[in-house]
């Protein structure tokens, strides 16, 4: 990309024509464990259904009691590798809601952890995710996901800006979730 907009070929618009806007929502962490929900649910005999992918995992139980939620919770919170959450006492900047198709908890990994479900694996590392210890090397898997909870460091969004539209400065604030640019082509306001 940058060698278009430095030298265009023939035939191409000179680079004062070019505009180039290159942005994403999140960033990438690097993902060292797998947590292998499916074997700590069995061998903490939580009676829960676990639907899983990058760094959240619902659980749904059949029988949702305020025993069995409390008993889960004690259990699943000696785990440092992830957050134990009840469905309606979630983040607000998560935006996921509260009805049926969320899991009555919620396991949000901490980074460099992921939840990804042994189904989405490789086929050949699928039974792992049922024997052995609660955590695998993610290497075989994995190396990076997103979806960790906004203001996690290092999941913010990148943006490139390069062309005569863009004037200096560009200014992309993380802390604040404000984005200007001059002349303005997207701007978001504090969440």
């Amino acid at each position: 990309m940058w060698a278009l907009c430095s030298k265009p070929s023939k035939g191409q618009p000179d680079g004062a024509e070019i505009q180039l806007l290159v942005t994403t929502d999140h960033g990438m962490k690097p993902v060292e464990e797998l947590v292998k929900i499916q074997r700590i649910l069995r061998r903490q005999k939580i009676p829960a259904r676990a639907v899983s992918a990058g760094t959240s995992s619902f659980l749904y139980f059949d029988e949702p009691s305020e025993a069995v939620l409390a008993e889960s919770i004690r259990k699943l919170s000696a785990y440092d590798a992830f957050e134990v959450v009840r469905r309606d006492a979630q983040s607000e900047d998560w935006h996921i809601g509260t009805g049926p198709r969320v899991g009555e908890l919620i396991l949000s990994a901490r980074p460099p952890y992921s939840v990804e479900a042994a189904d989405a694996w490789p086929v050949w590392v699928r039974w792992l995710a049922y024997v052995g210890p609660d955590l695998l090397p993610s290497g075989a898997v994995i190396s990076a996901t997103h979806g960790y909870p906004a203001g996690t460091p290092g999941i913010e969004g990148i943006l490139y800006a390069r062309g005569d539209a863009f004037r200096i400065p560009i200014i992309c604030s993380s802390e604040n979730r404000v984005l200007f640019i001059s002349p303005p082509v997207a701007f978001r306001t504090k969440s």
